[in-house]
């Protein structure tokens, strides 16, 4: 679970084999827009005046600072001072200090996700669930044949959150490997079954290749439902809320 007790320290450190996952509440961090906003690059700037609705604009200034914010408490540097790239898929990376390793963020509405590792590459995603979501028609597209049996196989009243669950484990699994839309959703093929544990079962029909990446449901809000994938197995979660 989320330690919202947890108290942040001078200096995070990683720790091979564990994954850092924090929540983030955009909306407690909203008395500290202006100093967020003075810590983004011009790009970052730039970006954040494009969007239309003021809203949006506001989440993507504070869930980019908080970044910022945490990221130099990895590195023991100034959250200004960080340079950040982006891979052809839009995953964001730092060049500046080099900082071997991996994160990814995701955010909905006003609540966002951040997860770091030390080695190899991870994924994570967060969906708000919305009323006004197309399942079904989204089930057709999106799910794989066996997905869709067990989402049929649900309660009713299940099916909503069923799907986003199945929607975050693989949009989790295709930012982590860096496919983005190169992939269809539906040839991405994970296991639903209520009580059990998330688990990637084929990718393109390679059982083989998903059996090489960790696939874990993560704690999250009301409303919303998270998921991480991370190359390789055997990681260790540590999941907590971000208070600074």
């Amino acid at each position: 679970m989320f330690n919202a007790n947890w108290t942040i320290p001078d200096a995070c450190q990683l720790v091979e084999g564990e994954l850092h996952v924090w929540l983030v509440d955009l909306e407690l961090c909203r008395d500290q827009f202006q100093a967020l906003w003075k810590n983004l690059s011009p790009d970052e700037h730039y970006r954040a005046e494009r969007y239309f609705r003021l809203a949006d604009q506001n989440r993507f200034v504070l869930m980019r600072g908080v970044v910022r914010e945490l990221l130099g408490r990895y590195l023991s540097v100034p959250a200004r001072s960080l340079e950040f790239k982006e891979t052809g898929t839009g995953k964001p990376f730092v060049v500046s200090p080099r900082f071997f390793a991996s994160f990814n963020i995701s955010h909905s509405q006003d609540q966002g996700i951040v997860a770091i590792a030390k080695a190899g590459t991870i994924g994570v995603d967060l969906e708000w669930m919305d009323p006004a979501l197309d399942r079904r028609m989204l089930t057709k597209r999106c799910l794989s044949q066996r997905e869709r049996e067990a989402l049929r196989a649900l309660p009713e009243a299940d099916k909503d959150d069923g799907f986003l669950v199945c929607w975050t484990r693989k949009e989790a699994f295709l930012k982590a490997a860096g496919m983005g839309l190169s992939l269809e959703m539906s040839l991405v093929d994970t296991a639903l079954i209520p009580g059990q544990p998330a688990r990637l079962l084929a990718v393109n029909g390679n059982e083989e290749y998903a059996r090489q990446w960790f696939l874990a449901d993560l704690p999250a809000v009301p409303d919303h439902h998270a998921a991480i994938a991370a190359e390789g197995q055997n990681w260790t979660l540590r999941c907590w809320r971000w208070t600074a």
